[in-house]
């Protein structure tokens, strides 16, 4: 079989790189590394062995993070990097990437390879393309395509067979919604001739998996961190191996979480550096979500209004990249373009995939300009394993020399979870302008390791932005103090009277003492004998009085026992009706609808954190009163709570205490 008649199209994403192969009888097929059809695209300066890539860059980088670049692409636009001691040329961290896909297409395939295409954001100018094909020489591709990512996607898609698939007709305008793990993309192609054209394209540097993952991350530190806060600091500060463990440990562990909650309701998150296991709930992942995935709907809005177009115009809208399976991301499209998004089984691969039957449709220009210079010695490279999308962010860069070195065999991963196709009905929606949580990578530190990727850290789960997470004690109401008694102004000077007559005063002001004691004792023994009198005709009544001494507010109904999902809807149609509800301490996020006033189907206990009544932390108890519902509810954030914005709703409640 001829070697030259296999294609291979890349897909060089921020946080992973996938290629796929096209064998001459037609079939095409992902490349496995190690196991797994994606590639971290990180790269660690190694001083024996040179610029490993992959997984083995991750598992270097535990020890020197000052060698490590996890995310190469996003640093496209500087000439250099510094890793370790020394500046590595951007274009030869991609040409080790690339050199990897390279060398595993070559053992597949037994020889030469025939074209190669290689996919950009669709907004790259001339310069950032110029760079990826000097990259791509220099690792051995040659001549390559470039094609814009949204342009293989919707090629792939066009393509796709169904009852329920948009058609691509001539003229018909598609959206392309891209979430990786690092960055998102959305774009508006047209379809002409057998040919797709980018109308517009937005994209959000710092809206990806990995932000979400320190979203979940952040909250775990504000419910839980504060118990120890120096093992929490271990944490998110990793000092040494085991700490660096420990680290890699938890990351891995939400990321799992967060890919399993696509799949089931409910699932349980361990701290190591705490030995405890949280749960963790859909409701709270969407919570925690929300802000970073209404961004990127309001991105994909823009989009399309830059396009000239209405949502609808829009002949469908086509998930991409691995974040894009999470639930919430069709429902917040559907609810905000009424188009229910097309899924398939890997949208990780969906790009790669439709590289190669989009190569022919574009022309490269030659790569010239402006490229990093040339290194005396060129990298090598070496075999590293594949993870799954949403990887840990690992301590950032600063340096090392690229030597040669042999290539060593990389322990296998199991692939990412499976894929569950999402057509979601609209629902409410929360229209926050809170920005995501930041994962820019760190410039090169000669001094020391800073984190990369979006990791919390004490007291700022989410960097600067909010985030639907509760802070590790929310604030209460101030409470103004009043004195009970005002301060005694000075006595004006009195003349000196004879010793006598003070004898006789300080007698009168000692009896006036003896006779107020004894009037305040036969007071009090009076309170007391009331005080039983009362609590034992509370209690020959059942207990269900209170004392006429107690601060809390009565209450018509009672729940003692409630969790923090439990919502008010048992008490539609009793207005009027009050009821106490005893929130239990170490409570997680549940839904919410409104402020100030919410909907009976709200979560009451999360409900009145968000009012500033009680915390997470604590618990307490809360009395609410059902009122008539509203034509609308209103979202806001308060106390590290997120509501959403509800429609009518006939029955609601308020707060009362």
């Amino acid at each position: 079989m001829d070697a030259r008649g296999y294609r291979l199209g890349v897909d060089f994403g921020t946080s992973n790189t996938v290629a796929m192969l096209v064998w001459p009888d037609g079939h095409v097929r992902p490349l496995l590394f190690d196991g797994s059809p994606t590639l971290p695209s990180a790269v660690y300066a190694d001083a024996q062995q040179g610029l490993l890539t992959g997984r083995d860059a991750m598992h270097a980088a535990r020890i020197s993070p000052e060698r490590y670049e996890p995310n190469p692409k996003r640093r496209i636009d500087e000439s250099a990097v510094l890793l370790g001691e020394h500046e590595i040329p951007t274009a030869d961290l991609i040409a080790a990437v690339l050199a990897r896909v390279a060398a595993e297409a070559r053992r597949v395939s037994g020889g030469a390879l025939g074209p190669a295409t290689i996919t950009c954001p669709a907004a790259w100018a001339q310069t950032r393309r110029s760079v990826l094909l000097a990259a791509a020489q220099r690792a051995g591709l040659g001549a390559v395509t470039l094609v814009p990512e949204p342009v293989a996607a919707a090629e792939v898609f066009r393509t796709m067979g169904g009852q329920n698939a948009p058609q691509a007709r001539p003229g018909s305008a598609f959206v392309v919604y891209d979430l990786g793990a690092g960055t998102f993309d959305a774009s508006v192609v047209r379809h002409g001739n057998g040919s797709f054209q980018v109308l517009s394209a937005e994209g959000l540097s710092t809206s990806g998996g990995l932000d979400i993952d320190a979203s979940i991350v952040g909250y775990l530190g504000a419910v839980h961190g504060g118990h120890n806060p120096e093992a929490w600091r271990s944490l998110t500060h990793p000092a040494t191996s085991a700490e660096r463990r420990a680290h890699r440990l938890l990351w891995d562990d939400v990321r799992n979480a967060k890919e399993m909650l696509s799949r089931t309701s409910s699932t349980m998150i361990h701290v190591p550096a705490l030995e405890t296991d949280v749960p963790l709930g859909r409701d709270q992942l969407e919570q925690l979500a929300r802000p970073i995935l209404t961004a990127t709907v309001t991105s994909t809005r823009a989009a399309i209004g830059a396009a000239g177009l209405a949502p609808s115009d829009i002949e469908g809208v086509f998930l991409v990249g691995g974040g894009s399976r999470i639930p919430l991301v069709a429902t917040l499209l559907h609810q905000a373009l009424g188009i229910a998004p097309t899924v398939v089984e890997q949208p990780e691969l969906v790009v790669a995939q439709g590289a190669v039957g989009a190569s022919a449709q574009f022309t490269t220009p030659n790569a010239s300009a402006v490229v990093p210079p040339v290194p005396s010695s060129p990298p090598t490279t070496r075999a590293s394993a594949a993870v799954p999308i949403s990887a840990p962010p690992t301590p950032a860069p600063t340096s090392a020399v690229p030597v040669s070195g042999g290539d060593l065999p990389a322990a296998p991963v199991s692939p990412g979870f499976a894929a569950t196709p999402v057509s979601a009905g609209p629902m409410s929606t929360t229209p926050l302008d809170a920005a995501p949580v930041s994962s820019n990578p760190v410039s090169g530190n000669p001094y020391g390791a800073s984190p990369t990727s979006a990791g919390p850290v004490s007291g700022n789960y989410a960097g600067n932005h909010p985030v639907s997470a509760p802070p590790p004690a929310s604030p209460r109401p101030p409470v103004t103090t009043h004195p009970l008694t005002t301060p005694a102004r000075p006595l004006p000077q009195q003349p000196e009277q004879p010793r006598a007559k003070k004898r006789t005063g300080v007698l009168i002001a000692a009896a006036l003492a003896v006779l107020l004691v004894l009037a305040g004792g036969a007071y009090g023994i009076n309170q007391y004998l009331n005080r039983n009198t009362e609590t034992g005709n509370s209690a020959g009544n059942g207990g269900d009085s209170t004392s006429s001494g107690s601060d809390e507010t009565q209450a018509d109904e009672d729940r003692p026992s409630p969790d923090w999902a439990t919502t008010a809807e048992e008490f539609d149609e009793k207005a009027g009706t009050t009821i106490a509800y005893h929130c239990p301490n170490k409570g997680w996020i549940g839904t919410v609808y409104g402020t100030g006033v919410y909907t009976t189907s709200s979560s009451v206990c999360t409900a009145a954190v968000h009012d500033g009544r009680i915390t997470l932390e604590d618990g307490g108890r809360v009395v609410i009163k059902i009122i008539q519902g509203q034509d609308s509810y209103e979202a806001s954030l308060q106390h590290g709570i997120n509501t959403t914005a509800y429609g009518p709703c006939p029955w609601a409640f308020q707060i009362i205490s």
